[in-house]
């Protein structure tokens, strides 16, 4: 009966220490976690195109970033914009000279600047906000 006694209670210790461990994560130490969420910008865009008048819009806008699932320093913003992003929130892609994608984060704000086109035409967008709390 004793034997019974201590195998029961070592199998209660083993249960309970189990079952402390699945209920309390570990907290996450990914950088990219501060600037997940949606964010509420306004947004100021143009285009143009050779021989067509120069048009301009302004709108308030959602944007979203995510981790990029399966990445160590990688976002996803809206979705569709793969970006590799280091500690310091700031990101500059220019392929070729006249098209270029900037996003800078920091606190809780993002800034996000688009251009590009060639000789016939071209657009740019920048879109400045905060998160949505």
């Amino acid at each position: 009966m004793n034997t019974s006694l201590k195998y029961l209670g070592i199998a209660l210790l083993v249960l309970c220490a189990c079952e402390k461990q699945m209920e309390e994560p570990e907290p996450s130490s990914d950088y990219r976690s501060e600037w997940v969420g949606e964010y509420k910008v306004w947004a100021e865009c143009f285009s143009w195109m050779l021989g067509e008048p120069y048009e301009t819009t302004s709108y308030w806008d959602t944007v979203t970033v995510a981790i990029l699932p399966g990445s160590q320093d990688s976002l996803l913003i809206d979705g569709q914009v793969k970006i590799q992003m280091d500690t310091s929130g700031y990101f500059f892609s220019s392929p070729f000279p006249s098209n270029w994608y900037e996003l800078t984060l920091w606190d809780d704000s993002i800034s996000i600047t688009t251009h590009g086109g060639g000789l016939g035409g071209g657009y740019g967008c920048s879109k400045l906000g905060a998160k949505i709390p």
